[in-house]
């Protein structure tokens, strides 16, 4: 199982995992109480020093984040 990092940075959050996870799709949802409401981030991921990495823009309220195989 990979773990996800988060980080802010200014108006966005950087959310990377180990490279080990490269078959894994980045999901996003608003609504945990909602089980299937989970979309793929629409950010691209970037693969840099073993680490794969998507940074999206915040947003108001609260999102949350999820490693899914594919």
């Amino acid at each position: 199982a990979s773990s996800l990092n988060i980080a802010r940075s200014n108006a966005f959050v950087i959310v990377s995992w180990p490279v080990t996870g490269l078959n894994f799709q980045l999901q996003e949802t608003t609504d945990l109480a909602l089980s299937n409401f989970w979309s793929p981030v629409a950010q691209p991921a970037v693969t840099n020093a073993g680490q794969i990495s998507v940074t999206v823009p915040t947003t108001v309220g609260g999102k949350f984040f999820r490693l899914k195989s594919q």
